[in-house]
């Protein structure tokens, strides 16, 4: 690998000679390029681009390098990312002849393991088929209905775009709904409240937008309704950074997220009538808000000390908010898991959760244990339910929250 080396270094001081020739000397002067759509800052970025191409292509060691990097990628196909969903699991299975990626679900066995796996969409067909480069923007949490996860709202990006073009598919027959949601190309948030409604932000025509670009109008969108017209129930700030959404449980239920940057957070409830419910929490949530939850309950964790209810709570803290009906409003926000010296709690994608039980990676010392928190009738209990080793990164996948699998 050492006869490597020289050249490597070589493509690196040319990236870095040709990003030196185009910085100005104060940013500013290349804010016009920001605008995504611009024909004049896409035809500069081809030309960039294609200076970059002609200086890297001219080096000695350029088609070896190449060469090597083509054969490693297709001899590695990235391991795609598994879902568990109700009675199937998913993945977006992606390999050198499949760049775009196959959308591909397996049936559950009763073991919980995946069976044999099939495919019900081929993304690269679909944008074929469509006339556009698209790029499927697939994520896990609030793009399949539960409990049964038949339905999926998929967004489509053209060409890599942070624009998505949401349409409506069925993961038992493999095939888009016929008169099902369907939305144009726009910057979108969304979760599904129930089969026929959907909570949505976008930036189709005027409507509002964010600081940061995205829509700053909820709305409810019913099924057989255009998206661009469905009512607002709920508007942010215009200095607002994004509203976010959550599915919430089986019930009808999202939760809508105000960022308002991005350590500052103000949480409400939505239902399938549209009804807006701000919900007694601190503004000081880790990133960004909702971190998962059981059938009944939404969790949080906070970023510094915070006192609710009378009560005085350690940063860090685990939160949950219990929905179920009859509970009274002092005692909806409770302690999942404060954190002891030393320990750290902490999981971007969220927590793997089940009807009652809520699965947290507890990290200390370089070790991760996991702790199952159950919620009972006669309050809740933590236990350890499996340890790793030193530098083994343990997680848990549950399927749904509407039962214990």
């Amino acid at each position: 690998m050492n006869r490597l080396r020289p050249n490597r270094a070589s493509i690196a001081a040319i990236i870095v000679a040709l990003i030196a020739t185009a910085s100005p000397a104060h940013a500013d002067e290349l804010e016009w390029l920001e605008k995504h759509d611009d024909p004049k800052a896409l035809g500069w970025a081809r030309e960039k681009t294609a200076e970059a191409k002609t200086a890297l292509m001219a080096l000695p060691g350029y088609q070896g390098i190449l060469t090597e990097l083509q054969t490693v990628l297709k001899a590695n196909a990235p391991i795609a990312d598994m879902a568990l969903m109700g009675p199937r699991a998913v993945r977006l299975f992606r390999d050198a002849a499949n760049p775009k990626g196959l959308l591909q679900i397996a049936d559950r066995g009763k073991d919980g393991s995946p069976g044999a796996w099939r495919t019900v969409l081929d993304v690269a067909a679909y944008g074929k088929a469509a006339g556009k480069p698209y790029a499927l923007n697939w994520g896990y949490g609030s793009s399949c209905l539960p409990p049964a996860y038949d339905r999926c709202l998929l967004g489509f990006s053209d060409g890599g775009s942070d624009e998505l073009a949401l349409r409506e598919f069925d993961m038992k027959t493999g095939d888009f709904v016929a008169g099902g949601f369907s939305a144009p190309a726009a910057r979108a948030q969304f979760a599904w409240l129930d089969r026929d409604n959907v909570v949505i932000a976008h930036t189709i025509g005027a409507s509002p937008k964010t600081a940061a670009g995205w829509g700053a109008a909820a709305r409810l969108w019913k099924r057989g309704t255009d998206v661009a017209s469905a009512p607002v129930i709920f508007t942010a700030p215009a200095t607002d950074a994004t509203l976010q959404f959550t599915r919430q449980g089986s019930g009808a239920r999202a939760i809508m997220t105000r960022v308002i940057d991005y350590s500052t957070f103000e949480i409400h409830s939505v239902d399938a009538a549209g009804k807006v419910t701000k919900l007694p929490l601190p503004a000081r949530l880790k990133p960004f808000g909702p971190l998962g939850g059981t059938d009944r309950h939404a969790l949080f964790q906070l970023t510094e000390p915070a006192t609710i209810n009378g009560r005085s709570y350690p940063g860090e803290s685990v939160m949950a908010y219990d929905f179920a009906p009859g509970v009274k409003d002092a005692d909806r926000i409770q302690l999942v898991y404060a954190p002891a010296e030393g320990e750290v709690i902490s999981f971007f994608g969220g927590y793997a959760s089940s009807k009652s039980r809520v699965f947290l990676p507890v990290q200390k010392s370089l070790k991760t244990i996991v702790k199952a928190a159950a919620f009972g009738a006669k309050g809740g209990s933590v236990a350890p339910i499996v340890a790793g080793e030193a530098g083994i990164d343990l997680g848990v996948a549950s399927a749904s929250a509407a039962d214990e699998d």
